[in-house]
């Protein structure tokens, strides 16, 4: 419940919902061609993505709960929690150092 208090970025800066928001907005647009932000090299992850991806949507913001549906099914339930939390192929970002 102190999530966006006590959570601090590497420059000090307080986490916050738009860190998570960026990563999902991030997650659809840049396989879209239509985007400014296209990368066809997203494209095949994104086409496999979608095909369990059913939906997900921000139920309270503070706690922070993320509704996430999936038709992916795992044999060890520890494997079906779905993570939005912004981390990047360079590591965790917050959205106003991207």
């Amino acid at each position: 419940e102190d999530l966006y208090e006590k959570v601090k970025w590497h420059d000090g800066s307080t986490f916050s919902l738009a860190d998570i928001v960026l990563g999902m907005i991030l997650t659809f647009d840049r396989a879209k061609e239509e985007s400014p932000i296209f990368d066809a090299a997203e494209v095949p992850t994104f086409t496999s993505f979608m095909e369990h991806f059913r939906g997900l949507r921000i139920v309270s913001e503070d706690p922070l709960v993320i509704e996430f549906y999936s038709d992916r099914v795992y044999l060890d339930a520890e494997w079906i929690v779905e993570t939005w939390f912004p981390y990047y192929d360079q590591g965790p970002g917050a959205w106003h150092n991207l």
